[in-house]
C-alpha cells in the first residue's frame, strides 16, 4: 500500500473552523501540490479527505489535476480525531495508493505511529506539504517506510526545475 498524505493549503482567517476557505497562497499551494503528484506518476485510486472546507478544496484540486474521481469524506481526518479509527479505515480497503487529506498535527502523528509505531517521532507537515509512505505488510503502526517528505517552498523549487 501506498499512502500518500496532504495537508491542506492555507486557509482564510475565520470563526467558524470548519468553513474556511483556501486563501490565494492556499490555491496556488493546492496546486503546487497537485502538479508534483502528477509529475511524480503518482495517481491515487481513492481520495479520502477531512470535511473541513480548506481540505476538501484542496483535495478537489489534486482530483482535478490528477483526474482521480472518488473522494471519500471522513470525520477521522479532521486535527483532533484518533488516528486508530483512520488506520481500521485504511486496513479495510483494498486500494493500493490513497491519498489523505487532512490537517497538523493529525498528520505528523499519523506519519509517526505508520512509521515508527509510536507518536514520538518528530515530523512536520507544511501546508500544501505531501508525505509519501509505503508498506509490503499489513496497515499497521511500524510497518510503513517514509519515502518522501516535502515542504511547500521545496515544492515550487521542483516545479521551476
Amino acid at each position: 500500500m501506498k499512502l500518500i498524505l496532504l495537508r491542506h493549503g492555507d486557509a482564510l482567517p475565520g470563526f467558524d473552523d470548519a468553513n474556511r476557505s483556501l486563501s490565494d497562497l492556499g490555491e496556488k499551494q493546492a496546486d503546487q501540490a497537485a502538479r508534483t503528484l502528477l509529475r511524480l506518476n503518482i495517481s491515487p485510486d481513492i481520495i479520502m479527505c477531512s470535511p473541513l472546507l480548506r481540505a476538501q478544496k484542496t483535495a478537489d484540486k489534486i482530483r482535478v489535476v490528477l483526474t482521480t474521481s472518488k473522494i471519500i469524506t471522513s470525520e477521522y481526518l479532521t486535527p483532533t480525531s484518533d488516528h486508530r479509527q483512520i488506520i481500521e479505515i485504511l486496513r479495510k480497503l483494498s486500494q493500493e495508493v490513497i491519498l489523505l487529506v487532512g490537517h497538523e498535527p493529525h498528520l505528523s502523528s499519523l506519519i509517526s505511529i505508520l512509521t515508527l509505531g509510536t507518536h514520538r517521532g518528530r515530523f512536520e507537515m507544511s501546508k500544501g506539504g505531501i508525505a509519501i509512505l509505503e508498506s509490503v505488510n499489513e496497515t499497521v503502526g511500524g510497518n510503513f517506510t517514509l519515502r518522501l517528505l516535502i515542504r511547500t517552498d521545496e515544492l515550487s523549487v521542483l516545479l521551476n526545475k
